[in-house]
């Protein structure tokens, strides 16, 4: 399965040597985007406002991943084939679910773009709740929000990644949900708390953005976000999910020495009205789903956001890493 070759890929990323590119910085910088590394300024600490912020984060980090239907749930990615695909636990069920999942739950047919699925006789899946007894449209996250289908603790619906669609299953009573242990992080850095210039970039910019699967897909881009560390000038392509917020994928020289070989996110609020700065607290860089289940089909940092500097902030490599759901 696809699945298993995404595994060896995560694997490799998560033990694999840093990225060249700059030897790692002894001090901090001030969190202004221009000013030089200072004593200081790299001893300051973090201000009460910013540490409770920080720990409001990580409240919410950590109750999104731990939620019923959270990335530790996340225990599989079957790809959908043209026409019929029976879904179940039975060995040859085209789209695999967990053992105590009935042999067989019923079918997904794909006729082009449009899905429709079909419950086997007795088995009580559920949308919103409401009994499927009848065959029934389902929509992918191509569309928005995806069709949810439930089987008691287990649930399903489909994505689409390029030319090609997938269920994606997760499961609440997850081993790996069930026996998480929480996160953990370097200590809080408010030298890594920046101010940093945002350059905008024209209206219907996109960039190239590769992910684990080994496709790439364009994205659309607001800009590049401009800070300095070291005397030395770095720039991050920004993406726009569609919230309004800057989304950065990064790597740096702790990749694969501390942090996840495929780099890390974080998340900045876009530029005030008639401001030209942002502000980036790298404290706030978190692991992408791949860290903590095989199944996802994470982003990898776009061509130049690698950054050469130990980004020595926020969260590291999840410790249960090498215990993926799957493995």
């Amino acid at each position: 399965m696809r699945a298993a070759a995404t595994l060896a890929v995560l694997a490799a990323l998560a033990i694999g040597a840093p990225h060249p590119g700059g030897a790692r910085l002894a001090g901090g910088a001030t969190p202004e985007a221009t000013a030089p590394v200072t004593a200081a300024a790299a001893e300051a600490p973090m201000s009460a406002a910013d540490h409770a912020a920080l720990e409001a984060w990580r409240t919410r980090r950590l109750s999104r991943l731990q939620a019923p239907d959270g990335w530790l749930t996340l225990v599989g990615l079957e790809w959908l084939e043209e026409g019929a695909n029976r879904l179940g636990s039975a060995p040859d069920a085209a789209v695999k679910f967990p053992a105590r999942a009935p042999a067989t739950l019923g079918t997904i047919t794909r006729r082009g773009e449009a899905l429709t699925l079909e419950a086997a006789d007795g088995v009580p899946l559920t949308i919103d709740g409401k009994p499927v007894t009848a065959p029934v449209p389902l929509l992918s996250d191509a569309a928005g929000e995806p069709t949810a289908v439930a089987f008691g603790a287990i649930s399903f619906y489909v994505i689409h990644r390029g030319d090609r669609w997938a269920v994606r299953i997760k499961d609440s009573e997850s081993p790996v949900r069930q026996g998480f242990q929480g996160l953990d992080y370097y200590p809080v850095a408010a030298d890594w708390l920046l101010t940093a210039r945002f350059e905008p970039a024209p209206e219907g910019t996109t960039i190239a953005v590769p992910n684990i699967l080994g496709t790439v897909e364009q994205s659309p881009s607001p800009g590049t976000v401009v800070f300095t560390r070291g005397g030395t000038e770095m720039r991050l392509l920004a993406i726009d999910e569609g919230d309004g917020r800057l989304f950065l994928v990064f790597g740096d020289e702790t990749n694969g020495e501390g942090t996840y070989g495929g780099g890390r996110f974080v998340y900045a609020d876009p530029p005030k009205p008639g401001a030209p700065n942002v502000v980036v607290d790298f404290n706030q860089a978190y692991n992408p789903p791949c860290v903590f289940t095989p199944y996802a089909t994470c982003p990898l940092p776009p061509k130049g956001n690698r950054l050469p500097v130990a980004v020595e902030a926020g969260e590291k490599l999840w410790s249960g890493y090498h215990h993926p759901a799957g493995e």
